[in-house]
């Protein structure tokens, strides 16, 4: 999943920038969580980013619970669950309001007039 390979990127090149993976739904939220958590199995180098108690932890949460949350560094993980009861500027708004740095979108969704896997300029 690409979602799982920009975290464990971010923890190998970048641990000292916190991280949260921004999801639309509770259950894609558990998913992608179980997945980061699958991968490091293999990876112990990174249980420290993962899983280390640390000011700003790494996290995976709901685009709802994000709200009062940020990091140095965000992705966005849409999912293709059912259709979320937000507009397309409510998530925009969110998205912007989450990343203290520049947010990483693997969703065109979330950074109008970008593609798939991109990083804003």
């Amino acid at each position: 999943e690409r979602v799982v390979d920009l975290v464990l990127d971010h923890a190998e090149k970048r641990p000292h920038e916190s991280l949260m993976v921004i999801t639309a739904s509770a259950r894609h939220a558990v998913r992608v969580q179980q997945a980061v958590l699958s991968a490091i199995v293999t990876r112990p180098e990174l249980n420290d980013f993962i899983l280390g108690d640390r000011a700003e932890p790494f996290t995976v949460t709901t685009i709802e619970q994000s709200v009062a949350q940020s990091r140095d560094r965000v992705i966005f993980s849409i999912g293709f669950a059912s259709p979320l009861p937000l507009r397309a500027d409510q998530i925009s708004a969110t998205c912007r309001n989450a990343a203290r740095g520049r947010p990483i979108s693997t969703n065109a969704d979330c950074m109008p007039g970008r593609t798939r896997h991109t990083r804003p300029r």
